[in-house]
């Protein structure tokens, strides 16, 4: 993730958590497992502030926070919906998808 601003960083994290939360934690994160927390807490412990603007989720955020967003998708074998997925198919190569998830992207790709 080089080249990422900690902002955009966050605003990632902040919308995944908004997105895929079970109970209030995203346990896909290994360290919301690890410590038992949710991103929020952890947000909120290194003075982070959700946006009052705008949506917390993947369509309200900037590019730079929507890639990051993205590759913790693929990551973290969370569930891609067809916006997801177009952008996911725009900025990452077959390649590199196939290689982080073959289950989804191992066929030719699509136009």
């Amino acid at each position: 993730m080089t080249g990422f601003d900690r902002f955009a960083i966050c605003a990632a994290h902040a919308a995944l958590e908004a997105d895929f939360n079970k109970g209030g934690i995203l346990w896909e994160r290994p360290s919301n497992a690890r410590r038992r927390e949710s991103t929020g807490v952890q947000l909120h412990r290194i003075g982070y502030k959700m946006s009052i603007f705008g949506s917390n989720t993947f369509s309200g955020l900037d590019e730079d926070s929507k890639a990051i967003y993205a590759e913790r998708v693929l990551d973290w074998k969370l569930p891609i919906d067809d916006e997801i997925d177009r952008f996911i198919r725009e900025i990452f190569t077959h390649e590199f998808l196939v290689e982080k998830r073959p289950d989804l992207y191992a066929q030719v790709p699509t136009a």
